[in-house]
Order: C-alpha cells, then sequence, then structure tokens
C-alpha cells in the first residue's frame, strides 16, 4: 500500500464500487444506499470527491482502502478508461492482497476480453440474467454482512405513485414479495395503533415489546436502527429507543455546497432533507455525512 496516498488515521472502506455514470448510475447510488443502510461503509465517487480533486490519486486510495471491489460491467463501463484505470488499481492489490475480493457483477452484453491484463472472468459474482438489481443488492449485501436481506423501506421505497398494494411500483424487491410485505406492513400498523391508544402505558410497553418476538420481526435483519435514504435527498433515522425529548441534531463532514434542514424530529423519528445551495433543490447523489443527536435516552 502506498501510505502517501493515505490520509491521517484513515477509516477503511467496506467496498468500493465501480461503474460507468452513462450506464449504470441509479444502479450504483441504489447499491451505494443500500450498502449505508444496511450499516456497509462503500466507496462511491459521488460521496468522496470533491470539485478541483485529482480523480486517478482518490480513486486509487479509495481502492487501497477498501476491503472490497465491486464492479458494475457493463459494455459502457469496459469502454471508459476511468473504470479500466480503477480496474487496473483492483488487479495490481488483489495481486499484493489475495484477501482482497474483486467481484463482478456481469452485463449480459459486456465482454470482459476486452481488458487484456487479468482474466476478468475470474472474479464473475453475479450474471445480469432479468434486468433486475435486487439480486444484484441483495447478494452483495449478504456476502459483505454475512446476514440474510430482505429489501423494503429503502431507497425510493416510499416514494413516487403508490400502487394498489400499498408500496411503489418502483420498489426494490421481487413482485411476489410486494403482496407479503405490504400485509405485514398494514398488521403492524394496526397492531400499533390499537395499542397506542386502547391500554394502559404498561401494557402499551409490554406489547410492544411481545411484538419484538413476532418472526417475521425477529429474522429480518434489515429492519436494523440508523439512517435510510427515502428518495428526495431524504434520510430517516429510527432511534434505537424513545427519547425523553427531541435530539438536538448536528450535521458534520458536509461539502461546502451543501446544506440541510429537518423534516421531522420528535422522541422516536428523525428525518433529514439535504438541499443544493445554489439550486435549493433536493440533493439526490449519494454524499458523505455524520449525524449526532443528543437528547437524554
Amino acid at each position: 500500500m502506498d501510505l502517501a496516498l493515505i490520509m491521517e488515521n484513515p477509516e477503511p472502506f467496506d467496498v468500493f464500487i465501480s461503474y460507468n455514470h452513462e450506464s449504470s448510475l441509479d444502479l450504483a447510488r441504489h447499491i451505494y444506499y443500500t450498502a449505508i443502510a444496511n450499516g456497509i461503509k462503500p466507496w462511491m465517487d459521488e460521496g468522496e470527491l470533491t470539485p478541483g480533486q485529482h480523480f486517478p490519486t482518490r480513486a486509487k486510495e479509495g481502492v487501497q482502502l477498501s476491503k472490497r471491489f465491486f464492479l458494475i460491467a457493463t459494455p459502457q463501463a469496459l469502454a471508459s478508461a476511468a473504470v479500466l484505470m480503477e480496474i487496473d488499481f483492483a488487479i495490481d492489490k488483489h495481486k499484493q492482497d489475495s484477501d482482497f475480493q474483486i467481484l463482478i457483477y456481469l452485463h449480459k452484453e459486456a465482454d470482459l476480453t476486452l481488458y487484456s491484463k487479468a482474466n476478468l472472468e475470474d472474479f464473475i459474482y453475479l450474471k445480469d440474467e432479468s434486468g433486475n438489481p435486487f439480486p444484484v443488492m441483495s447478494q452483495l449485501i449478504e456476502s459483505i454482512t454475512g446476514k440474510n436481506m430482505l429489501v423494503a423501506f429503502l431507497n425510493q421505497a416510499f416514494s413516487g405513485a403508490s400502487t394498489a398494494g400499498g408500496l411503489t411500483s418502483n420498489m426494490s424487491a421481487p413482485e411476489y414479495l410486494i403482496p407479503t410485505l405490504a400485509s405485514l406492513i398494514m398488521q403492524i400498523k394496526m397492531f400499533l395503533n390499537n395499542t397506542a391508544f386502547g391500554h394502559h402505558p404498561e401494557e402499551t410497553l409490554d406489547s410492544i415489546r411481545k411484538l419484538l418476538a413476532y418472526t417475521p420481526l425477529e429474522n429480518v435483519s434489515m429492519l436494523q436502527s440508523g439512517w435510510i435514504t427515502l428518495g428526495e435527498g431524504i434520510f430517516e433515522n429510527l432511534h434505537p429507543t424513545r427519547m425523553r425529548i427531541p435530539p438536538r441534531i448536528t450535521v458534520s463532514n458536509l461539502p461546502g455546497d451543501i446544506e440541510w434542514r429537518a423534516v421531522l424530529n420528535d422522541e422516536v423519528i428523525t428525518r433529514i432533507q439535504f438541499i443544493d445551495r445554489q439550486s435549493g433543490k433536493p440533493h439526490l447523489g449519494p454524499i458523505p455525512f455524520v449525524v449526532d443527536l443528543d437528547a437524554e435516552l
């Protein structure tokens, strides 16, 4: 590892996402946000680069600081000088560190033989058989966390036009799962509504504790505390436990051209939105940020 490239006190990344903006920006963003929602720290150019930085230096640094390299191999990516350079960095690191993983999501029209410096077919992780990104995200997250993933409540899951099933048409889950997820959400919502308004406080607390033993909630590792994205630059956090008062929100590590505002902040949930200062519109791309919620538990 070239220590001259590494910043002081570096924090390693779990996965470096390599992709082509023209062909797979939306998929890369979806994987980025899905990773964050599952406690995984991804490296993606939109989230790590700032204007004026030297891209080759920052990309090489990102690969060196990452535990894995995930390539979305589309025809456009394999024709991109920037992506080919990132592959070079990953191959060089793999030769030096056998524990460094290279994982390739192969688009059905992509030709890996266009890269001549190594046999990339040895690193094929998934093949695009249906055009559905769900297997890409779920298998990648499961391989990193060791947990089974049930996709729900994620990027754009509650944005857009509602469908008859109660979830949205762009939800990142197989079609056969959507009715099950909708039914599960409605059952839990009905139970919580009835519990909140129809019982003694001690019974309410006991009911919530027992709800946690409900089999779907016990087995869905996806439903964990932390920030998830709801689209339109909005992030939401379910507090690990109820706070006595709405927390004081401190956001740091933001680029100078982005500001934030609180959309919702109470004892249970904090929701914030990131805005581009120049346009005044929601910031839709990946963004690094650190939030401190200060209140008594």
